[in-house]
């Protein structure tokens, strides 16, 4: 060092001394780069390991942080030079991408300090470590869990589709005119059916790369659709038992019947713990109580009157294939997948008792009430409502065997219907026929099911037709299928192989005037006031998922970014396309409540759910979506500000 540069540097008590006063310092032999810089930015000095790196000769001149820095970094490192410099931080921890003097980039980690000289002067000290190769490796293994992905995705469709056949047509032939042993016959089919089907659910689930946070959604939905779904799901564990088995349903009156969260993980849940209880009580009763707690959260107790957990072996049981008891079936990843859920919703499931006279499961979820219903909430297991109405359905599906199941079930349920092969063929029928609902299956010869959806809908945009409500059916269950085909247009999704139960009930709620009266609408600032503008849990959730506070300063400033494009699309298309609308909403409710900008994810939500059922509202709702737009990413850039960084 030289000049001002050789003056002794303090850095966290210890007093660097001058290279010209001991020789070959360990400055200058450290493994490292290390950088000294003016509060200018301008580079003072530097050791042999930062000219090796970035491939400058020692007496180049004129070098400055920025000069360094990739440009698409430069405004990250311009951001924490301010925060040094101002002495807003007196050490920060960065990775980003430099450039060396031949224009080839590497990443580094920087550690940065504000030091001051034994003469007062005050400098920034860089320690810089070459960490393109840990990146290379992340990369990679980021591609391997995407193959991952991607495999288990279509396994998971290719085993799905024979065991819907199987699980269809055996159910439909033990509803048929069979002498008892041949219907026993067929019931022990279907039962093993539903098992396997149940099996490669919780692979698929078990199947994300480590860590990786499971997706969830934060939607309004209703109560007693859900505990529906369980009951009906619950209906043939049931009857194996004979009738030694019953479920009770019991709902606290001061429980809010709409509510603001993931009914597809609730249900998820709640279905692998009634599931559990049944099969452990070999007579008796389960139940289901739904209440809520001293902290405004909802309580789902699952009690049963099993032969009750082990002490010693509670800690296991969200294990992986932990099995207790050995005589019953099943795999032992039902309810390592239900913690894992409910804590990726914010919740937490826990056993709250066991003993000889049964156990009782507690899941505990914060779900914000969206509005309230007097309707009656009675659930039924095992109850399929058959019809003499004539509404006519369209099932697009190109497999005969699928094809044989779904003729059997519509019949069954009283149901006219047309069925065709292909995409084609779908939208060639749909231009001249009226249908009430549309089934149309994903995977399609020559134009697959989700690009039939999109031209549906832009047809019906073009010619002014009515909406037909459209039900994707598919073997594939991952969230992000799920997210495609809602996507491109359609209303439901529903996962191969659907029983009669859950085909029933889709069907009902989109051929009966009744269940459409419960279509969210579009909501002024008075409905979401019990919504904040960001949920900082969330983002605090995301602040641990993503390590650092620059990673989520990146992930947010994309979401910023893309923010007013889509503000800009809804103005463009309001009350002109209301298939860009719902759209566009629905991208906007996924990313915001990502990112937790919970009043921003609400109001989408409503303003999709109006789209879709041709129910737009004044222009006054899209003033609104743009005052919460402003007053969220206000409130975003005060979160990281409070993090040590700014936007």
């Amino acid at each position: 060092m030289t000049g001002e540069a050789a003056e002794n540097v303090r850095w966290d008590g210890w007093t660097a001394r001058p290279i010209a006063s001991i020789g070959m310092s360990l400055f200058d032999r450290a493994p490292v780069a290390y950088s000294i810089l003016s509060l200018d930015g301008e580079q003072i000095d530097a050791n042999r390991r930062f000219w090796e790196l970035f491939g400058y000769q020692p007496d180049t001149r004129n070098l400055n942080a920025l000069v360094l820095t990739h440009p698409d970094d430069r405004d990250l490192t311009t951001g924490y030079l301010d925060d040094l410099v101002s002495g807003r931080v007196r050490r920060i921890r960065r990775e980003k991408r430099y450039l060396r003097a031949d224009g080839s980039v590497f990443w580094g980690e920087l550690v940065g300090e504000r030091v001051t000289t034994d003469v007062g002067r005050t400098v920034l000290l860089g320690v810089i470590n070459d960490v393109t190769r840990r990146h290379q490796l992340e990369e990679e293994l980021r591609k391997l869990a995407d193959e991952r992905l991607t495999f288990v995705g279509q396994v998971n469709h290719e085993l799905r589709n024979p065991l819907h056949t199987i699980a269809g047509l055996a159910e439909l032939l033990s509803s048929s005119d069979l002498d008892p042993r041949q219907r026993e016959q067929a019931e022990t089919i279907f039962q093993e059916a539903r098992e396997t089907i149940r099996l490669v659910g919780d692979l698929v689930e078990l199947s994300r790369p480590d860590r990786s946070p499971l997706s969830v959604v934060s939607e309004p939905f209703t109560l007693r659709a859900v505990v529906d779904r369980v009951v009906r799901n619950a209906s043939g564990l049931l009857e194996s038992r004979g009738g030694a088995v019953t479920l009770e349903i019991s709902i606290a009156d001061d429980v809010h019947r709409r509510l603001m969260g993931d009914p597809h993980r609730l249900a998820q849940i709640l279905d692998n713990l009634v599931g559990n209880a049944i099969k452990f009580t070999t007579g008796g009763t389960v139940r289901l109580d739904i209440t809520m707690d001293s902290a405004a959260r909802l309580s789902f107790r699952v009690l049963d009157t099993g032969p009750g957990i082990p002490v010693d072996r509670i800690s296991d049981i969200f294990e992986p294939f932990s099995r207790v008891h050995q005589s019953i079936p099943g795999t032992g990843l039902g309810l390592a997948i239900a913690g894992r859920l409910a804590r990726a919703m914010g919740g937490s499931l826990e056993v709250e008792s066991t003993g000889p006279d049964g156990s009782t499961f507690l899941l505990r979820l914060a779900l914000d009430p969206v509005a309230d219903t007097d309707r009656s909430e009675s659930a039924r297991p095992g109850e399929i409502a058959e019809r003499t109405t004539r509404h006519r359905v369209l099932v697009v599906e190109d497999s005969t065997e699928s094809q044989l199941v779904v003729a059997g079930q519509l019949e069954r349920l009283g149901y006219d219907f047309e069925i065709v092969g292909d995409g084609l063929s779908a939208l060639e029928t749909l231009q001249h026929s009226t249908f009430s609902v549309a089934l149309i299956d994903w995977h399609l010869p020559g134009m697959d099911g989700l690009e039939v959806i999109r031209r549906l809908r832009a047809l019906e945009s073009e010619q002014g037709w009515n909406r037909t409500p459209v039900v994707s059916v598919t073997a594939r269950s991952m969230p992000s299928d799920i997210e495609a085909c809602l996507s491109a247009g359609a209303d439901e999704h529903l996962v191969k192989p659907a029983g009669l139960a859950a085909l029933s009930s889709v069907l009902r709620h989109w051929t009966d005037d009744d269940d459409h009266q419960e279509v969210a609408t579009p909501r002024t600032p008075r409905d979401r006031s019990d919504l904040p503008i960001i949920d900082r849990a969330t983002l605090d959730r995301l602040l641990v998922e993503v390590g650092d506070a620059i990673v989520l300063r990146s992930v947010i400033h994309t979401y910023l970014d893309q923010l007013p494009s889509r503000l800009a699309a809804l103005d463009a298309a309001w009350g002109k396309d209301a298939d860009v609308v719902a759209t566009v909403a629905h991208s906007l409710k996924g990313t915001s409540a990502t990112i937790g900008a919970s009043s921003l994810s609400a109001l989408a939500t409503a303003m999709e759910s109006g789209a879709r059922h041709s129910r737009i509202g004044s222009p006054d709702v899209l003033a609104n979506l743009q005052q919460v737009a402003d007053r969220t990413a206000a409130a975003l850039r005060d979160y990281l500000a409070a993090n040590g960084v700014t936007v």
